[in-house]
């Protein structure tokens, strides 16, 4: 085939229209590949969010969870001081009735 005929123009051609439709594969490619790293960050992002999030609620839900132990440590605390208190109370009544036996028993 001689450089200068028609067919080898037609193949030179054939070969340059070849060489550009790889190129933009691998343009295309290039931006495709893109666009999966992209998508790639953006899951990463929106994971990233959904952590951060759930973070913010477990710190709510434990600030709540003490919050809840506070009031029922109070709680507790206020019963044993009402038992004390009937306790008290009891033992005064015995020391009540006791004394007035006893003064009953002095006066008869």
């Amino acid at each position: 085939m001689q450089r200068t005929g028609h067919e080898w123009l037609e193949m030179v051609s054939a070969l340059n229209e070849v060489d550009g439709s790889i190129l933009d594969c691998k343009k295309d490619i290039e931006e495709f590949n893109n666009s999966i790293q992209k998508l790639h960050w953006d899951i990463i992002n929106r994971i990233q969010d959904n952590f951060s999030g759930l973070s913010d609620e477990i710190s709510n839900l434990v600030g709540l969870i003490n919050e809840i132990d506070a009031m029922k440590k109070l709680t507790n605390a206020k019963i044993k001081a009402m038992n004390a208190e009937n306790d008290l109370n009891d033992y005064r009544n015995s020391l009540k009735i006791r004394l007035l036996y006893k003064s009953h028993q002095y006066l008869m």
